[in-house]
């Protein structure tokens, strides 16, 4: 395969990357570390992977016809898992008041 067809190739994975980071560092630089706090950290994550599995879905398909029976199983069993662990997650954070797995991080920017 010649080196432009697989960079081509690469376009929507650096696309969903950006969509990835940008998300995860905005939370973390607007609320977690100037809070040390660890409130949304699951939620930004199930987040940022429904939105990477639609982008992914969306970028590789026309439409929805279009794509295979396998992809579109795996993109909407992804979505329900996220957003499913994403909730939980969210209710214990809110309920428990803080995440004992950050209490040694918490402090520390560069560690959390």
């Amino acid at each position: 395969m010649p080196w432009p067809s697989i960079m081509a190739s690469l376009w929507p994975t650096r696309y969903i990357l950006g969509i990835a980071f940008g998300m995860q560092y905005s939370i973390f630089a607007l609320h977690a570390a100037p809070r040390q706090s660890e409130r949304f950290y699951d939620l930004t994550g199930s987040l940022s992977f429904i939105v990477c599995t639609v982008v992914s879905f969306c970028s590789r398909s026309e439409n929805f016809s279009s794509s295979g029976r396998r992809q579109q199983v795996v993109s909407v069993c992804l979505l329900i898992w996220s957003g499913r662990l994403g909730y939980f997650l969210f209710g214990r954070i809110n309920r428990d008041g803080v995440d004992r797995r950050f209490n040694r991080t918490r402090h520390n920017p560069f560690l959390f």
